[in-house]
C-alpha cells in the first residue's frame, strides 16, 4: 500500500510516499530519496484499516501525560494520598 503526501519534504519540498515494508512503516522523497521511519505513527486497528496520526498528536502527548502528573502531584499535596 502506497499513500502520497504531496510536497512535504522537509529536504526538497518533494512528493513523499509513505509506505509499508518488512521492517515498518516509512515515508520516502520520490525526489531526493529522503527516508524517515514513521512505524510510531502508524496504528491499524482489527480489521486492518489504517490511520496515521498527525505529528502533534505524538508530540502532544508527553506534553498531556506531564500535566497529569503535575495535577495528581497537587492532589496529593493538598487532599494528601488517596
Amino acid at each position: 500500500m502506497v499513500v502520497q503526501n504531496q510536497k512535504a519534504c522537509p529536504r526538497c519540498n518533494g512528493h513523499l510516499l509513505i509506505k509499508r515494508e518488512a521492517t515498518g512503516w516509512y515515508e520516502e522523497c520520490v525526489i531526493c530519496g529522503e527516508r524517515k521511519d514513521i512505524s510510531e505513527l502508524v496504528t491499524v486497528n482489527a480489521v486492518g484499516q489504517i490511520k496515521i496520526l498527525d505529528r502533534t498528536e505524538i508530540e502532544q502527548k508527553p506534553d498531556i501525560e506531564n500535566k497529569l502528573a503535575q495535577a495528581n502531584q497537587r492532589h496529593v499535596n493538598k487532599y494528601g494520598q488517596s
